[in-house]
């Protein structure tokens, strides 16, 4: 049992090490950090706290549990959710890879988290629990660590995300479209030319730019931003900005390692895609392209 889903209060688990967010400097950063410093007894954690000193987003430190079930707290440096512009998914990632890794460190059998990012920090529930998701299963997966980890969601942000009551104030969701739109109209001169590259219909991506689509298919949107050849924060900030959050999962962190390691060709993005997971393929021409590749090669 790697990771289990559960909705309660952190402070009733009888895991060894309890995780909780932290500011960048000493005391507690939230209400939620602070019930946790006064269960444990406050002038004992917040001791601990000061000796830790500054601690880098993403980065984790221990403490002991003090007055707590838990053994031990570990304290984590979530950052802040700026729509996604600014890397906070790939440090609230961090956050919970690093935590595992004390913890595995301190040779205990279990750890429970909170949802990190979704309380003060603004994270989007669902957002923040799909990062959550993958970050604590990537990192098991990753490095073979064998630890009960618990993921902890409060009621109220378990009603939220049972509900999808996360949608943004109407004129952040324009604001956002028009960025988007504008990232396509200064980019693209030609669209029927850029949908023959990117290998979409022509008419899908004039719906797009024409703002006539309310939250395009990501796939889509993932092919435009590779065609469009924008700086790693441009793509972060125009692929959010279509209503996708990015990056949230295994295939969008596979792209930017692919990208990252100088892979511009859409083709051959797609097919590395395609043959480390077939559902990951951002276009459904890859199957036939091997085949075609395959019998190339068997059929001089």
């Amino acid at each position: 049992m790697p990771l289990k889903i559960i909705t309660g209060d952190i402070l009733e688990q009888k895991s060894d090490i309890l995780v909780m967010p932290a500011a960048p400097r000493k005391g507690p950063s939230s209400e939620f950090a602070e019930n946790i410093y006064n269960a444990a007894g406050y002038d004992d954690m917040q001791k601990a706290r000061k000796k830790i000193g500054h601690l880098p987003a993403g980065e984790a430190a221990v403490t002991p549990g003090f007055n707590l079930t838990a053994k031990y707290v570990i304290h984590v440096f979530t950052p802040e959710w700026f729509g996604g512009f600014m890397n906070e998914p790939e440090f609230l990632a961090n956050c919970y890879c690093n935590a595992i890794k004390s913890a595995v460190k301190l040779n205990v059998k279990s750890i429970s988290f909170p949802l990190l990012g979704s309380g003060t920090n603004r994270f989007p529930p669902d957002v923040a629990e799909k990062i959550a998701v993958h970050a604590i299963c990537n990192c098991l997966r990753t490095h073979s660590y064998s630890i009960n980890v618990y993921l902890v969601i409060c009621p109220g942000t378990a009603k939220a995300l049972s509900e999808c009551d996360i949608a943004l104030p109407e004129e952040k969701k324009q604001f956002h479209k028009s960025r988007f739109i504008k990232y396509m109209n200064d980019n693209i001169p030609n669209i029927t030319k850029f949908a023959n590259y990117i290998g979409c219909n022509k008419s899908t991506v004039n719906r797009i730019m024409n703002g006539n689509t309310e939250c395009p298919q990501k796939s889509t949107v993932l092919l435009i931003a590779i065609g469009l050849q924008l700086s790693k924060e441009e793509r972060y900030d125009f692929i959010n900005c279509s209503g996708n959050p990015y990056p949230v999962d295994e295939r969008d962190y596979k792209l930017e390692e692919l990208l990252d390691s100088g892979y511009t060709n859409i083709d051959d993005i797609n097919i590395l895609l395609y043959q480390q997971n077939p559902e990951w393929e951002l276009r459904h021409k890859c199957r036939g392209d091997m085949i075609s590749e395959s019998k190339k090669k068997t059929n001089p």
